[in-house]
């Protein structure tokens, strides 16, 4: 295998967008050798032994809940982005400041969700609001 033939500040722009500027200051040794081993597992070079995962923050955990809920295709359609790029930010890719912006906008959107606002919930038994049918009294005859 080949070994992988990166700059210095291709690594520390690489480091800076899977792991972020606050963890790449805090603890740049362990961040630039995770994305060494990273480079080297994506391109086949190595089997991946990352010593921590990307850093998860608040905004991308809640990202991350409404794509299990509603799906990549539909979040990345409602977002105006490509599903390559939301898969990018949930695998540790910082997005831009303008899509960040459209992100918490339809995270605060999806908090007020007239879904989420009715008024009261279904009671078990009951199908798009309507009351459960009484069931029907046996037919069965007794043994005289």
């Amino acid at each position: 295998m080949e070994p992988t033939n990166l700059n210095p500040e291709a690594i520390r722009k690489i480091s800076l967008r899977l792991y972020g500027a606050e963890k790449f200051y805090a603890d740049p040794a362990t961040v630039i050798l995770d994305t060494i081993a990273w480079v080297d597992a994506v391109l086949g070079n190595s089997e991946p032994q990352l010593s921590g995962k990307p850093i998860q923050n608040d905004l991308v955990r809640q990202l991350t809940d409404l794509v299990n809920r509603k799906g990549v295709t539909n979040v990345a359609a409602e977002l105006e982005v490509s599903t390559a790029a939301l898969r990018s930010w949930l695998h540790g890719v910082t997005p831009t400041e303008a899509n960040r912006r459209k992100i918490e906008a339809l995270l605060r959107a999806g908090e007020t969700s007239p879904i989420d606002a009715a008024a009261e919930p279904l009671k078990a038994g009951e199908l798009f609001g309507q009351p459960q049918l009484p069931e029907p009294e046996s037919t069965e005859s007794s043994p005289a």
